[in-house]
């Protein structure tokens, strides 16, 4: 393990333009979203850093700094900024587990934001998550600040997961392997290892696996698809000054 770990990897952000973009759009979450992720900063973040962003900067962000040293979570509703408040704890240099959830059908304190299986802050928000452009990690918006540490077991959900649900994975710890990404819906899960190496440019490898199956709530599903994909793609970025 690394030191201060739970266990195992991770991928590195080197701080100057190493992301990972990704297909899934900011409209597939309206009423419910969970981000979770493992990060382990490689500086006490003064600034923002985001773990989970939007191409546009317009949907969410999770991650911490834009209140020094401290963690946090928020959601575009309606066309406005809305904090979930930052949290007890201090951002450090370990690894940490992070998880923002929102359910606009939540009722009081329905905005939230869990360190380490802990629920450090809320607040009570109404309305649909709005945005656009694409699910991105380690990169604000569109690119004047970036990521600097190791990231690992990335999960996107369209549901607002429960506590006991996040003490479990809390528990759980995070892999040995590269870093892991998942999409969870209620009816399909979308997953994705990647690697990443950066200096002027940013180059990352991916193998996707999609299973959907459809279910009722009395019996076992009675279709399913699998389908499996590989892609490796480049592209170049340019720090904004």
């Amino acid at each position: 393990c690394l030191a201060g770990a739970r266990c195992g990897g991770g991928l590195s952000f080197d701080g100057l333009d190493d992301y990972i973009p990704t297909t899934l759009p900011a409209s597939t979450f309206s009423s419910a979203i969970t981000l979770e992720t493992w990060v382990k900063p490689a500086t006490v973040w003064s600034t923002n850093k985001m773990v989970f962003e939007t191409t546009t900067g317009t949907g969410w962000g999770l991650g911490g700094g834009w209140t020094a040293s401290k963690w946090g979570f928020y959601l575009n509703l309606d066309g406005a900024w809305q904090y979930s408040g930052v949290s007890v704890s201090n951002i450090t240099t370990d690894w940490h587990h992070l998880v923002g959830t929102y359910d606009s059908n939540g009722g009081a304190n329905n905005l939230k934001l869990y360190v380490d299986g802990i629920l450090e802050a809320s607040a009570t928000k109404t309305g649909s998550i709005t945005g656009t452009g694409n699910l991105q990690l380690g990169r604000n918006g569109t690119g004047a600040i970036y990521l600097s540490g190791l990231v690992d077991e990335v999960r996107a959900y369209n549901r607002a997961l429960t506590q006991a649900e996040i003490t479990a994975l809390w528990n759980e710890g995070h892999g040995t392997e590269a870093l892991q990404g998942y999409y969870i819906s209620t009816t399909s899960t979308t997953s994705t290892t990647s690697t990443s190496t950066s200096t002027s440019t940013s180059t990352s490898t991916s193998t996707t696996t999609s299973t959907t199956s459809s279910t009722s709530s009395t019996t076992s599903s009675t279709s399913s698809s699998t389908s499996t994909s590989t892609s490796t793609s480049t592209s170049s970025s340019t720090s904004s000054t």
